[in-house]
């Protein structure tokens, strides 16, 4: 019974890797990172009710232990490699001629064009921040998000984060 789960949940899990790499593709003007959490869920609870349909024998932890076990470790690497600058620029490195770039470049591009100007062109994007004569200042919806996250410090304990 314990082994039937644990295939049962890696071929969930299987199932979810092959149907996310399509929805990536089709789906480019989404964010990749509500993809893959979104097809996560979606396709836990079609794979539990397929097994159950096909008149499979599931239990209900062990297949959701494994299935989110190998989903998990699979959101953790995909959100390292999606995000990581240092990855980032070693990808830049390896299409420049003589693989090779000045350090000043590379800060200026990564520093304050990626981490600064991009993050808050996407803050304006996402309605989370509007741009004034002043400067920017917090939407309703940014103002929301804000208090969401102070509270989630605060409950964590991390209330200083980067």
């Amino acid at each position: 019974m314990i082994c039937a789960g644990i295939a049962q949940g890696l071929f969930a899990a299987v199932a979810y890797f092959l149907v996310l790499l399509i929805a990536l593709r089709v789906l480019r003007r989404t964010d990749p990172m509500f993809t893959v959490l979104a097809v996560a869920l979606v396709a836990y609870a079609c794979m539990f009710g397929l097994l159950i349909a096909a008149g499979q024998i599931v239990n209900f932890w062990i297949f959701s232990t494994s299935y989110w076990f190998f989903v998990l470790t699979f959101l953790m690497a995909f959100g390292a490699i999606y995000k990581s600058l240092s990855l980032q620029i070693l990808l830049q490195l390896s299409h420049k001629p003589g693989r090779q770039e000045s350090a000043e470049v590379l800060r200026m591009q990564y520093v304050f064009g990626r981490s600064y100007s991009d993050r808050l062109s996407l803050l304006v994007e996402r309605g989370l921040v509007a741009k004034t004569l002043s400067g920017l200042s917090l939407t309703a919806e940014g103002r929301a998000l804000a208090n969401r996250v102070r509270a989630a410090q605060r409950a964590f304990g991390i209330e200083r984060s980067g």
